[in-house]
């Protein structure tokens, strides 16, 4: 069991790295001075998630301290 979950976290951790370690063909992946409608939405998906993540993490931490 311990073999299988080291496996997951370094394939994990290396398709990761592989994905963060290619170059970004653009810098700016929206343009918030043309696009403004679209930045606003992507700015406010992005908030929904980044929130459901605490939510999420907080909620495993409290179910481990029981």
């Amino acid at each position: 069991m311990r073999a299988r979950k080291t496996l997951a976290l370094t394939v994990t951790g290396f398709l990761t790295l592989l994905a963060t370690a290619t170059p970004a063909s653009a810098q700016q992946l929206i343009d918030a001075s043309e696009d403004g409608d679209l930045a606003f939405a992507a700015f406010a998906f992005m908030c929904i998630v980044f929130v459901g993540c605490l939510f999420a993490i907080d909620r495993v931490r409290k179910r481990h301290d029981d």
